[in-house]
């Protein structure tokens, strides 16, 4: 009985195994309850076949079961299902006569008789296992660029723990093989040694865990940092763009006294035309109003003038603006990312172009659309974009906070790649809210 259990805590390491890989390096399309009902299945599956002692059909079954489970649960590709499993398969035998021969060579025993002892086989089982975790680990945490400069340099002195617990295991195969000691003590030491293996997993997972929570805490704080600092940009902007026009307003008052004192002169021409261009040039450089949101004219008004600077043909249809429901400080946490997105990936195209509109549908939902070229599909790892910017310490922080504040207004963002024509659209649609449906 205690075989029986010792062996089923071993296949259930091995799916959590597969999983650990496949949630690390790729991302999930469905439920975690859906997943986890794979991973039964493919535990059930998996140990119910091991118990016709076939090694190669035991292969198979590995390479099915997980290859069913990456394809399904997983975005991915058949090539990359292959190759990974295939990696998984490699690195499982390799460990296991790793350990086998090791064992055999250190323990100075003959490998086949001596594994007759079945609970000195589930040793050495555990020890396989672990060692299959710990390179299973380093490989997807070296394979992810994304990754490599957080916490690896404890990353590798995490790696001491399973170490040590390898040692003591192979510590338990000796007083197994060469002491006389009871049943009972033997299968203590066995349960003892797949804790170890249980606890080993646990660390890993809360260390990465709390990394990937650190992760998203310092992703949040500097959207807040982004947007707290554009809204006083706008607000500096919008005051300084009030201040320019009541001193425009006012030089129009002086020059036109200057042209009242100078057609009572004989040479008063040469002054007049002066004048007005002067006065010229000064309509020309009023702020466009593109809607009714102050805020929002001088976002837009920003990214039209960035855009003009790098050739980017920036299209703007936003009369419909109704957003009174939304703070200042929401407004440019959205339309400031959404537009900064939106011109660095068209500037990176070759048919540059923003396409930004706000438009009202049934009088109840305001429609948020911007669509813009791009050259390069957007990569996505974790449910997050991947930017073109050089920097890759941190990714995706603009799409982030665009969501977050749309969720936060039970707003509704889709995300369309169309591959064909090279062009990336979001659209954001919110209830109009007011005095009657609030």
């Amino acid at each position: 009985m205690i075989e029986v259990i010792c062996y089923i805590s071993i296949f259930i390491v091995e799916v959590t195994i597969s999983l650990f890989y496949f949630e690390y390096k790729f991302q999930r399309n469905i439920s975690l309850k859906l997943l986890m009902l794979f991973a039964f299945c493919s535990f059930v599956l998996s140990f119910g076949v091991s118990r016709l002692n076939i090694h190669l059909l035991n292969i198979i079954i590995f390479f099915i079961v997980n290859f069913v489970m990456l394809f399904k649960c997983y975005k991915t590709s058949i090539q990359a299902c292959i190759f990974n499993i295939s990696l998984l398969i490699v690195y499982m035998i390799v460990t296991e006569l790793v350990v086998l021969y090791s064992s055999a060579f250190f323990f100075n025993f003959q490998i086949l008789p001596e594994y007759n002892d079945t609970l000195v086989t589930v040793i050495q089982i555990v020890i396989s296992k672990l060692l299959y975790f710990l390179i299973v680990y380093i490989t997807a945490k070296l394979s992810l660029k994304e990754n490599r400069n957080e916490g690896s340099v404890f990353s590798l002195f995490l790696s001491v723990l399973p170490i040590c617990s390898i040692l003591f295991m192979h510590i338990t195969t000796r007083v197994c093989l060469y002491y006389d000691i009871d049943l009972g003590l033997k299968n203590i030491l066995v349960i003892g040694d797949i804790l170890i293996l249980f606890s080993n997993i646990i660390v890993f997972y809360v260390y990465e865990y709390t990394l990937s929570t650190n992760r998203k805490y310092t992703l949040t704080m500097l959207e807040k940092q982004s947007a707290e600092s554009n809204e006083e940009y706008y607000k500096l902007l919008g005051e300084q763009n009030e201040n320019s026009r009541i001193l425009i307003h006012d030089m129009k008052k002086h020059l036109n006294a200057i042209r009242n004192i100078s057609q009572q002169t004989a040479s008063s021409e040469a002054i007049n035309n002066y004048i007005d261009e002067i006065i010229g040039g000064f309509d020309k450089s009023k702020r466009v109003d593109y809607c009714g949101n102050t805020l929002l004219n001088l976002i837009t008004y920003r990214y039209f003038h960035i855009s003009e600077q790098k050739g980017i043909d920036f299209q703007i249809n936003i009369r419909d603006a109704v957003l009174g429901f939304i703070s200042d400080y929401d407004i440019t946490s959205i339309f400031d990312n959404l537009l900064e997105n939106a011109v660095e990936a068209a500037e990176l195209s070759e048919e540059k172009f923003i396409d930004f509109s706000i438009y009202i549908r049934n009088e109840n939902f305001i429609i948020i659309k911007v669509s813009n070229s791009f050259s390069v599909k957007p990569s996505l790892i974790n449910g997050h974009f991947i930017s073109s910017k050089k920097s890759t310490k941190y990714h995706g922080i603009g799409i982030n906070s665009i969501r977050r504040t749309v969720s936060k207004y039970n707003g509704n963002l889709n995300i369309d790649i169309d591959e064909d024509t090279k062009i990336f659209c979001t659209t954001i649609v919110f209830k109009i809210k007011n005095k009657k449906t609030e």
